[in-house]
């Protein structure tokens, strides 16, 4: 599609960037949805960053990198952009609460500082698929998941209680007595 055909659907360029990050905040908050319930978080973040970090064509991102330094020389798209980046932000902090308030993880660090870390960790991987057409992060994402891991401090839930079949033998001694 040529550029000016773009602008039979957009009227501006702005207006393009707003189209491509709500589609791109859309299909995340719908992978995202899947972490809460999941129930092995460290599994689905995993499986998530496969999608973007491995699966997604180099050429997106590409472009979301160019999207990221138009968002430096232009205020309306850095507001486009960046409210993208402050609802991941969001999403993922409320995450970790709710999965902390459930007893499901213990952070090593507070909260808001565990987020910052995992967009560095996210935004490298990005940065590096981007621009290195022999980047491997399959090979990276393992290890990346596992570092998470480690801050995240996932507890594994408590087995439910069984109770010990009683041997015949004490029943029926049990059953004499009375």
């Amino acid at each position: 599609m040529s550029p000016g055909a773009l602008y039979v659907y957009f009227d501006s360029k702005e207006a393009l960037i707003a189209g491509l990050c709500e589609r791109d905040r859309a299909e995340f908050a719908e992978r995202f949805a899947t972490l809460a319930t999941a129930p092995d978080f460290l599994k689905a973040l995993a499986a998530i960053g496969e999608h973007y970090f491995v699966n997604e064509a180099a050429e997106k991102q590409r472009f979301v990198v160019e999207m990221g330094i138009e968002a430096t020389r232009n205020p309306r798209i850095s507001e486009i952009f960046m409210g993208v980046d402050k609802y991941c932000n969001d999403a993922f902090e409320a995450l970790f609460h709710r999965l902390e308030d459930e007893g499901r993880i213990a952070p090593l660090v507070d909260i808001p500082t565990l987020v910052k870390v995992f967009n560095v960790f996210g935004d490298g991987m990005f940065w590096r698929r981007a621009i290195d057409p022999d980047a491997d992060i399959g090979a990276v994402l393992p290890v990346v998941i596992e570092l998470i891991g480690g801050l995240l401090n996932p507890k594994k839930a408590a087995p439910a209680r069984r109770s010990r079949p009683r041997s015949k033998t004490k029943t029926a001694t049990r059953e004499a007595r009375q």
